[in-house]
């Protein structure tokens, strides 16, 4: 039987206590007695109880979609095992959506559940979408990073107004509004410790810059493409 990691433990004590209490009542302290263990270790592994309710949804997701991977012909079954999850704890995933303080993770935990991320832009008026590579929660805010020498960056610059969109599994995360250049030296410093490779690309041998971008005036949408009635709006 596999032993539970300190994650899971804390999670569980976290469902133990949410179902006899509301979300936001629920103090760190609470839940780290709930299960012997101690608040340094919580902050070890989670920024606060925000980020372990999306640690518990995407862990449950995660299960299913590796499931049905490991059963051949196995999607019809993940779809099944997905609305069943939803249904069964619509009431909870509601709730911890409009809990106080779970916007601020809702943002930092794009980098967590977009394993493909998309940038759509404008040229002419012909729509332009392609992967990006870098993304960072940094300060509050979201950042991307785009080559001045790519067609990308004079689409944005013409027309600012862009739409960033990443999925995982049944969950999908929109992010809209004006991308604006920060010029903070530190910022790209930042991304680089972040993504080495972008050192590697844009330097004074290669001659290649980059912009880092962050959005104003930015709203979001998380969806599910099982249980729509989960989508919800947030003002960033």
């Amino acid at each position: 039987m596999r032993r539970q990691t300190t994650k899971e433990l804390l999670a569980a004590s976290f469902l133990e206590l949410a179902q006899k209490k509301p979300i936001d009542k629920i103090t760190i302290t609470q839940i780290t007695d709930n299960c012997g263990m101690s608040q340094p270790t919580f902050y070890h592994h989670f920024r606060d109880k925000y980020d372990l309710i999306s640690f518990i949804h995407s862990e449950n997701l995660s299960r299913i979609i590796a499931e049905a991977a490991e059963d051949r012909g196995g999607w019809k079954k993940a779809s099944a095992d997905c609305a069943r999850y939803y249904k069964a704890n619509r009431v909870y995933i509601l709730n911890a959506c409009n809990a106080p303080g779970i916007r601020e993770t809702y943002i930092m935990n794009i980098e967590r559940i977009n394993e493909k991320f998309f940038l759509a832009t404008e040229d002419g008026e012909q729509p332009k979408t392609r992967p990006v590579s870098f993304q960072m929660y940094y300060n509050g805010k979201l950042y991307f990073t785009v080559g001045k020498h790519k067609e990308v960056y004079s689409q944005i610059v013409k027309n600012p107004q862009v739409e960033v969109c990443g999925f995982k599994g049944a969950d999908i995360v929109r992010i809209w509004g004006k991308a604006v250049v920060d010029d903070d030296p530190a910022l790209f410093e930042k991304a680089k410790e972040v993504l080495p490779l972008l050192g590697q690309i844009y330097n004074d041998q290669t001659g290649l810059k980059a912009a880092v971008f962050t959005l104003e005036d930015a709203k979001a949408e998380y969806s599910n493409m099982v249980d729509y009635s989960l989508k919800k709006a947030i003002e960033l």
